[in-house]
């Protein structure tokens, strides 16, 4: 909910500035959905996660798993809190730990993660294979659902970079994306 991440944010001083930043539990969710949709492509945004926890030693985790829930989120949460702790061996709290273990999910989507990001797999993921991996980072049947029309449909930069249409067609982006899948 916007508008309650609004009420929690947090004036921090910066360079003599004082600066309004997330709160520490809506900062760690962002960021997890944010690696998520990079398809964790990055060590420092693993490394990012890892800093919340240790930074911010006194984390709501209630309030950080309601967040992620309430944001359609959790296992995006999960694996990017269990990926912090395999890379960067940041410890975490028992219920925390206990989430990860109760969706076996999880573990593989943290196993294809960090093949993807040490470049383990013998090729680079194709835009099918991301959309699916995204849609298996949601829960529920309606959260998949709404990934995987959104991201079948919606044109994105490479869409753009195959074919130059002309502003009048761009329409016709929303057709070429299927194509190129």
């Amino acid at each position: 909910d916007h508008a309650q991440a609004w009420k929690r944010l947090k004036k921090r001083k910066i360079l003599d500035r004082e600066l309004l930043s997330f709160s520490p539990e809506d900062q760690l969710v962002v960021l997890c959905a944010h690696a998520t949709k990079h398809q964790w492509d990055s060590l420092s945004r693993i490394r990012d996660i890892a800093l919340v926890p240790g930074v911010f030693s006194n984390l709501d985790w209630d309030l950080v798993l309601g967040l992620a829930e309430k944001s359609s989120c959790p296992r995006m949460l999960l694996v990017g809190l269990s990926l912090a702790q395999r890379v960067f061996e940041i410890p975490l709290p028992e219920k925390i730990r206990d989430a990860i273990r109760q969706d076996p999910l999880i573990r593989r989507l943290v196993r294809e993660a960090l093949k993807h990001l040490f470049h383990l797999m013998a090729k680079k993921r194709t835009a099918l294979g991301s959309l699916k991996m995204h849609m298996r980072m949601r829960s529920g049947w309606k959260n998949k659902l709404q990934c995987g029309v959104l991201g079948f449909f919606t044109p994105s930069f490479n869409d753009y970079s195959w074919i130059n249409l002309p502003p009048k067609l761009f329409p016709f982006y929303y057709f070429i994306r299927p194509i190129r899948l």
